[in-house]
């Protein structure tokens, strides 16, 4: 039995730390995110997020995006200026989360 270069005693090592931590993942609950605070404000992030992404009618701007720059005027073409807004809602979603 080979992985990664190494011999069996090696991948055995690697397989029972493989076991060990699914295991350990596997004893987890729903419960745990809320006790530990790293996990909760990840958690509290996300669904505010979440809630207001449905709650300001980004959905239905997302959806008629290209339709809205056509009627606009711009003199880009619609799929790269959706590319443009998808690009900084992307970026703007890593400045919100820091």
């Amino acid at each position: 039995m080979k992985l990664r270069c190494l011999d069996n005693k090696g991948v055995e090592i690697e397989l029972n730390q493989i076991k060990t931590n699914l295991k350990r993942e596997e004893s987890g609950s729903y419960s745990d995110i809320l006790k530990n605070a790293g996990l909760r404000k990840a958690f509290v992030i996300s669904l505010i997020l979440m809630a207001l992404q449905q709650l300001c009618g980004m959905n239905a701007v997302n959806y008629y995006l290209q339709t809205i720059l056509q009627e606009s005027g711009s003199k880009l073409p619609s799929d790269i200026s959706s590319l443009i807004v998808g690009f900084g809602m992307f970026l703007f979603s890593f400045w919100y989360l820091q």
